[in-house]
């Protein structure tokens, strides 16, 4: 699933949950429930895809619409927006376990995945392009959540 997504994924969560310790904790673990579902992305897990510019741009276009939504969160400041913001960095972190594998393969050195990443990669059964139509989907009904919220 796309950080972006996972972001909105955990503002929801955080703007609707009162609860700080366990609406950071459930934003998390959304992370793993999202990427159990089908979504967009590359049925090839080979080093090429890592290295394409259309990889790289959506990297940055997916980590701008996360800011665009913290920027969101905190102009409007909405009830729980500062937790809003929390939960979704938090529900977007795992993804940061891959930085490692993104800079040793542009270093063109071995990378030797981790319990973790191996977990991930196995729930992540179904990446491929039409998963998109997922991903769009997902995102309407969190942008809704959150408007809905907000009012």
């Amino acid at each position: 699933m796309t950080a972006t997504n996972h972001a909105l994924t955990g503002a929801s969560i955080g703007l609707i949950m009162g609860d700080a310790a366990m609406a950071v904790a459930i934003a998390f673990l959304s992370h793993y429930v999202l990427d159990a579902l089908p979504h967009f992305g590359s049925n090839s897990n080979d080093q090429d895809w890592i290295k394409s510019k259309k990889f790289k741009t959506m990297l940055i276009a997916d980590a701008l619409l996360c800011l665009v939504l913290v920027a969101v969160m905190v102009i409007l400041q909405p009830h729980n927006w500062f937790l809003a913001c929390l939960c979704a960095f938090m529900a977007a972190s795992p993804d940061l376990f891959w930085l490692n594998r993104f800079i040793r393969v542009h270093l063109k050195k071995p990378w030797q995945p981790s319990l973790l990443s191996r977990f991930a990669s196995f729930i992540q059964w179904f990446q491929r392009p039409i998963g998109v139509v997922v991903e769009i989907t997902w995102a309407a009904a969190a942008i809704i959540v959150i408007s809905n919220v907000i009012k």
